[in-house]
């Protein structure tokens, strides 16, 4: 419910105040909506929408099909003196530096005012940088909060998936249609959530579902699977029953165009010529300061269920998106960085030094997300797919649109105080 206050000299579109409201049981939403309306004396609702999980197999998926969320960061901090009674317990025995395997622990400060926040300085993720501070002593335990109303055009991505793996000729590998393996290179993970650099070849809903395996990976270095210690844990994640990543530094199983690549890099370091430095962002890609550039975010489906999938693309004219939230302590250093020198650089990741020609060495735009303004080019994005060809023969092609599949629609940044921030300004 987005809403602005009358008499206040905006616009009619501009709006004041976002309210999220939040239930498992429907009945319950739908009251306190209808409260929240009763209270919002000499206000004005500009839009209202209902978001919802789909049903059933479909659960935590959003509307391309692929399942959202999975990577997560871990945050350091406790809630008592209570051994155990941590935000985000430590899973992972190879690393207690991790919350489950693959997923860092960083400083609440990235996220909320008043905490020590990463430090890009370090050598290691671990070490505290700043507090954070956003002036008010009540913006304590508050956040910033960027909301976009996204508007996905389902039938078209799965019609580019099901074309342009017929034009590149892509087999299509046992239990899946080559369409999904198409989606799962510009992704970087499958449908069901199983990252492409542990099974390039294998729509693994074993490892998607598993989410002690389903986020351990980096792109560069090898990863370890997690044997069962050596001692009874409740808490402990066990991950040796699916294959171990090799790592993928030159984007091979995951392209460097692949969104969860282009989104969050994790150990990826940015190719700078020698003696030079990275002028477009002023900020050299290594893994600590990847970290200084998270968000905590999550995607709410709206619109309903889509009956169009990658096989059998289907257009029934109901418009369908997501609703996107993120929260940051830094707007212009996490959200507006990851989508302006990540997402939507062309040259965010190539490799240094290498042939220009080669498909597997060329950057591009992520192909979920990204955008390209540059004038002249007609919104043209490109993008890598690696595949395996007849004979198991390594494959490297490189696709095209003009299309965008995800258009926003609506949105804006907010705070979102703390309780004891709203009980001080209400009083």
């Amino acid at each position: 419910m987005l809403s602005g206050a009358s008499g206040q000299g905006g616009t009619d579109d501009e709006v004041d105040v976002l309210l999220i409201v939040a239930s498992d049981d429907r009945r319950d939403l739908d009251d306190e909506v209808d409260r929240l309306r009763d209270d919002l004396v000499g206000a004005t609702t500009i839009f209202e929408e209902t978001g919802t999980i789909l049903p059933g197999a479909l659960a935590g998926h959003e509307h391309f099909g692929f399942l959202d969320g999975v990577a997560q960061p871990g945050i350091r901090g406790r809630l008592s003196s209570a051994p155990h009674d941590v935000l985000t317990l430590r899973q992972n025995p190879n690393d207690r530096g991790q919350g489950k395997p693959g997923q860092d622990l960083l400083w609440p400060g990235e996220f909320v005012f008043g905490y020590p926040g990463q430090n890009p300085a370090a050598g290691d993720i671990a070490e505290p940088g700043p507090i954070s501070n956003a002036g008010p002593h009540w913006s304590v335990n508050g956040s910033f909060l960027v909301f976009r109303r996204l508007r996905q055009r389902i039938h078209a991505f799965h019609r580019f998936l099901r074309d342009t793996a017929a034009s590149l000729g892509v087999p299509a590998p046992a239990g899946a249609s080559a369409a999904r393996l198409v989606g799962s290179r510009l992704v970087g993970r499958w449908q069901s959530g199983a990252p492409t650099v542990r099974t390039p070849d294998d729509e693994n809903a074993g490892l998607a579902d598993d989410d002690c395996a389903n986020n351990n990976f980096e792109l560069q270095e090898a990863s370890e699977t997690v044997p069962p210690t050596g001692f009874a844990s409740p808490f402990d994640c066990v991950d040796n029953v699916f294959p171990s990543s090799p790592g993928d530094p030159n984007g091979v199983r995951c392209p460097v165009t692949g969104h969860i690549r282009k989104t969050y890099p994790r150990d990826d370091e940015m190719n700078i010529p020698p003696g030079g430095a990275d002028s477009d962002s002023g900020d050299g890609l290594n893994e600590v300061t990847t970290q200084t550039h998270r968000l905590l975010r999550r995607g709410i489906p709206w619109g309903g269920v889509s009956p169009s999938t990658p096989e059998a693309p289907i257009d029934d004219g109901r418009t369908r998106g997501l609703h996107f939230l993120a929260y940051q302590t830094s707007i212009e250093d996490q959200f507006e960085f990851v989508t302006r020198f990540w997402v939507n650089n062309p040259d965010f990741k190539e490799a240094f030094g290498t042939d220009a020609d080669d498909p597997i060495t060329r950057g591009g735009h992520d192909p979920i997300i990204g955008q390209n303004n540059t004038p002249g080019e007609n919104r043209r994005r490109e993008f890598t797919v690696t595949f395996n060809g007849s004979g198991g023969t390594e494959q490297h092609a490189r696709a095209s649109t003009t299309a965008d599949w995800v258009i926003p629609t609506g949105g804006g940044y907010f705070f979102a105080p703390s309780m004891s921030a709203l009980t001080m300004l209400a009083s």
